[in-house]
């Protein structure tokens, strides 16, 4: 935890509508039924875990600075979570912590989503430095765009549907793990809060990477 304490910001316990609305503008496969989630207090990463911090783990990791690191399977990100004396974000605390404008779906205005995400109208096809753009109204940095964020949960298309209201985490089948947040190559409505994108753990590519959270007590 020492390695990345001052990167990490606290999160207060509060509860949220995770997922897109029924008379939603945009909606994709697995966002829906919007529904209620209660998270207790964490603390999460203000930005992607770097490939300098990752090299330190990692030593055959090459070190690319204050870029993402990328290349890393979720089985990679996991155990350099529990490496720190962290863990993954749940899909719930990740799409709480994206912070969300209300009647919007991403943290801002679309118009303005250049001023904080590196995506398709603005990246060049390349990766770029973390928290070169905005932080949300929680501190937090390239929560859209830049890399595609692994998270804890399995994917389940149906599983808004049965989730528990209380800290919901999704552990099923590990067939599929559940991706956050855009890339360098996402259009702006695959960068939204609400879009749920999906890999094989074993999965690795260049636009792919993770931040990691501290629970209360855990």
């Amino acid at each position: 935890m020492e390695l990345i304490s001052s990167y990490m910001v606290p999160i207060n316990e509060q509860t949220f509508l995770m997922g897109s609305a029924q008379n939603s503008d945009i909606v994709y496969c697995g966002e829906q039924p919007q529904h209620e989630v209660h998270l207790n207090s964490f603390m999460i990463c203000n930005t992607v875990i770097t490939s300098d911090l990752f090299s330190r783990f990692d030593k055959h990791s090459e070190n690319n600075g204050r870029l993402p690191a990328t290349n890393i399977s979720w089985f990679d990100a996991f155990v350099f979570s529990k490496w720190v004396d962290c863990s993954l974000p749940t899909e719930a605390e990740w799409e709480l912590a994206s912070a969300k404008l209300e009647d919007e779906h991403w943290c801002c205005k679309e118009t303005e989503l250049n001023d904080f995400a590196w995506y398709s109208e603005n990246s060049k096809g390349i990766l770029h430095e973390v928290a070169k753009k905005k932080p949300n109204s929680m501190g937090i940095y390239d929560m859209h765009g830049n890399v595609w964020e692994w998270v804890l949960d399995d994917y389940e298309e149906e599983y808004y549907s049965n989730s528990r209201r209380e800290n919901p985490c999704c552990l099923e089948s590990g067939q599929y793990k559940v991706c956050r947040g855009g890339s360098i190559h996402a259009f702006s409505e695959m960068c939204r809060c609400e879009f749920r994108y999906y890999e094989p753990p074993a999965f690795k590519t260049m636009d792919l990477g993770f931040r990691v959270v501290k629970r209360e007590g855990r």
